[in-house]
């Protein structure tokens, strides 16, 4: 087993079609990827295969070899206790491919324009679940189009969505512009506190085909041979979330949350009811009500020391007001989200949406400071993650060892 290893500061461009990834972490422990440029990637800029405590931070991914299938900006197999977090993935095919994995965090990273050439025209998700048994992983803080988990090599369950932006849309996609996809199977799934949806593109709740345009959910929809599955919904823990469609939080638990009729339809989404397994109401987030609100974050007892000191924490959730996230209104990048008019080319731009309950995330601004456009097209953007990020913030973390002593023998 490789053991507490890393690469760092570099930038690779893989130009040999036979390699699956540009850096493989398999059977490795306590080792990282950080500050790392990869450019037209194989199957994978980073592959983790039966690895555990690992890191893969500060990174940015451009595009990948294969546009029909198999292009991933991280993709983990066999994982465990991993952590993906505050990277920029620009035209992969689908940049976080989750397999066969347990107890992992998605956090922070910036995901844009995924692109595919099988069907151009459709938008295609990162993947928390793609094979079977992924359970107890946690996506937290990530801006996304969206997140899947599907059916297709198997079917997962007990994973958590928690504070991410999903917008539901990308720029020229006409098809299976759907911000929250959970395929037959997929059970006992929580969504609590996300932002989901773009204002005038997503206008429906819950569709029924996911295939169709603009839904903040598919849940439970049939996916090739494998039927629809109404177990998805009834195990489906969904709180606190902001949804461009209801244009207001959904604290759907009972009677006396906020809401109950106005914006529930007197209906819950949490599950109360069912036999194995019942939920109980969220007693976090419902300040209307005299609920204290939710934590921060479920990996961070504080900002983290590389999260900006003017930046607010957390950046995304029903607690968070004012928030910096945009839209460009008119113009080339028309309905795509933005922070400030001049990314919108000249377009209108319309600031704080979706009731400015998000932030961007710095991994979104190092991003866009770069020049990259707001709907990720281009040529791959030049990247220095010591230039974008600060090495302190507004965190705390473990201070330097202090009165330390050489002896020489």
């Amino acid at each position: 087993m490789t053991q507490n290893s890393g690469v760092e500061n570099l930038a690779i461009s893989t130009a040999n079609s036979g390699v699956e990834e540009s850096i493989g972490l398999f059977n490795a422990s306590n080792s990282w990827v950080s500050g790392v440029a990869f450019i037209t990637t194989p199957r994978a800029g980073v592959w983790i295969i039966q690895g555990a405590h690992n890191t893969v931070q500060n990174n940015y991914t451009y595009s990948t070899q294969s546009k029909a299938s198999l292009g991933y900006g991280v993709e983990v197999d066999l994982t465990s206790d991993d952590l993906t977090v505050n990277n920029i993935m620009q035209q992969t095919v689908s940049p976080i491919m989750g397999g066969s994995h347990f107890g992992n965090v998605f956090a922070y990273n910036y995901q844009i324009n995924d692109y595919e050439t099988q069907c151009s025209s459709c938008m295609y998700l990162s993947t928390l679940a793609h094979d079977a048994a992924a359970e107890y992983n946690l996506w937290e803080g990530n801006h996304a189009s969206g997140v899947d988990m599907d059916a297709v090599h198997g079917t997962s369950g007990l994973n958590t969505l928690f504070r991410n932006v999903f917008t539901g849309y990308e720029l020229g996609k006409s098809g299976y512009t759907v911000a929250i996809e959970i395929d037959p199977y997929n059970r006992y799934e929580n969504v609590v506190g996300n932002v989901i949806g773009t204002p005038g593109r997503t206008t429906t709740y819950s569709i029924s085909d996911p295939s169709g345009n603009g839904g903040v959910y598919s849940i439970g929809q049939a996916h090739g041979d494998v039927g629809f599955d109404s177990v998805v919904g009834q195990t489906l823990l969904r709180w606190a979330n902001y949804d461009s469609v209801s244009g207001a939080t959904r604290f759907c638990g009972t009677s006396s949350n906020t809401g109950w009729n106005t914006t529930c339809g007197g209906a819950s989404e949490v599950p109360t009811g069912i036999s194995s397994y019942a939920n109980s109401v969220p007693t976090l987030g419902d300040t209307g009500i005299g609920q204290p609100p939710m934590p921060a974050s479920f990996i961070y007892a504080a900002a983290p020391l590389w999260w900006p000191a003017a930046k607010q924490w957390p950046a995304i959730g029903p607690d968070v007001t004012n928030g910096n996230l945009g839209q460009c209104t008119s113009g080339t990048y028309t309905s795509v989200f933005a922070t400030a008019s001049g990314q919108c080319a000249g377009g209108g731009f319309s600031a704080h949406i979706n009731a400015g309950h998000a932030n961007s995330i710095p991994a979104m601004d190092c991003y866009l400071s770069m020049g990259g456009p707001p709907d990720g097209s281009g040529n791959a953007l030049s990247f220095d993650a010591n230039a974008c990020y600060p090495s302190s913030g507004s965190g705390t973390g473990v201070a330097p060892p202090t009165g330390l002593a050489a002896s020489v023998n």
